[in-house]
């Protein structure tokens, strides 16, 4: 039996406003967010768990990009999904150290939604090597890029897939 999650689903928030003191997404952003809430589940299946980096007094994009999905939850599937906004985005090492080693993670699907400047060291966390798996850095224009950390070989195998919206 693996002691690690069946899959790891990481992406950027939706897209932001020009106007760099809002915090929320942008009117794109808003339309890209309620996408995700029928995308991920019909692509990848309704994830155990939700993680996104804790809001600040910058940003709350990420929150905002989960909310759809969680509503989808609480609407149709009834699972409970549980979000959880306890890691700031700098925390990201941290967070991928919780997903690899807590045991109710396992064999689970869970989706994290962050800042772009922390992904790469997230997905290095999970011990996922750079072979052109992942952006790193990531660009700053990307939204509609999701990595996908497969679990169940053994070892975590990246692959990118872009959103068709």
């Amino acid at each position: 039996m693996s002691h690690s999650p069946k899959q790891i689903l990481v992406m950027r928030h939706a897209e932001k406003p020009d106007n760099k003191h809002e915090t929320g997404l942008s009117e794109a952003g808003h339309r890209r967010a309620d996408l995700l809430a029928t995308y991920i589940p019909n692509t990848y299946g309704i994830p155990d768990y939700v993680y996104a980096s804790s809001p600040t007094k910058r940003s709350v994009r990420p929150m905002q990009t989960v909310t759809p999905l969680m509503q989808q939850d609480r609407l149709y599937w009834g699972k409970g999904v549980p979000l959880d906004i306890s890691f700031p985005d700098s925390m990201a090492k941290e967070l991928g150290e919780r997903l690899l080693t807590h045991k109710h993670f396992v064999n689970k699907t869970v989706l994290v939604c962050w800042h772009h400047g922390y992904i790469p060291e997230l997905i290095k966390a999970l011990g996922v090597e750079n072979h052109g798996h992942y952006p790193d850095p990531w660009d700053p224009s990307v939204f509609d890029l999701i990595v996908s950390i497969d679990f169940e070989s053994g070892r975590p195998l990246a692959s990118q897939a872009v959103t068709p919206f």
